[in-house]
């Protein structure tokens, strides 16, 4: 009988604790965008001949694009929620990783577990001192093997940490020039947020 009870008080705590997240996320005033954070990825493949550069330059502008993205052609029901932007820590952390790492070649595995996702979310406190829901891309791979570019999109409670929703997008570059043909997985996964947030969205307001 206890052995029922408690598992039945877990049930509804854990309902419980699962519906504050849906409330927290989907009823949000604003989002806090903490850009694209490059500190864990892999640049799988030979043709990545100048990774300085790219860390050195193309991580804060792929950073500075996806914001003028986010402004200028993002559309629907997550973009009308007020974007603020907190990207210094995301851009510094990137800067930091090493030339001798991010290196892999084509036969390489690579993917980043969720503890390794749970350790970045507890190091994110804002600079500018921003509450409410965080948004995060998590860039793990660009694969030239496959022209793929893979991020985990994190949102989470920025004064508790805690982790409201984690999805893991994949998608192909195009374009012409490096800058250009690696940040359209970017952009194809801020829009595949929102479809994925619309659709979440509807059901949320069905059930509520």
């Amino acid at each position: 009988m206890k052995k029922i009870l408690f598992c039945t008080c877990l049930v509804v705590i854990t309902a419980s604790g699962f519906s504050q997240s849906r409330t927290k996320l989907y009823e949000a005033d604003q989002f806090v965008w903490f850009g694209v954070d490059f500190s864990m990825v892999k640049l799988i493949g030979p043709e990545f001949n100048n990774p300085e550069h790219i860390i050195e330059s193309y991580f804060e502008q792929w950073n500075s694009r996806a914001i003028a993205f986010i402004e200028n052609d993002f559309k629907g029901k997550l973009a009308k929620t007020p974007f603020v932007y907190d990207t210094p820590m995301a851009i510094e952390r990137s800067r930091k990783v090493s030339v001798n790492d991010i290196l892999l070649p084509l036969s390489a595995k690579y993917s980043i577990g969720n503890d390794m996702i749970d350790d970045l979310v507890n190091k994110c406190n804002s600079p500018n001192n921003q509450t409410g829901i965080g948004v995060m891309l998590i860039a793990e791979s660009l694969n030239r093997a496959n022209n793929i570019g893979i991020y985990h999109v994190v949102f989470f409670d920025i004064s508790s940490k805690q982790i409201l929703k984690k999805e893991k997008f994949e998608f192909e570059g195009s374009g012409i020039g490096f800058l250009p043909y690696w940040d359209k997985p970017i952009f194809r996964t801020i829009i595949a947020i929102e479809k994925e947030y619309k659709r979440n969205y509807k059901e949320y307001m069905k059930r509520k």
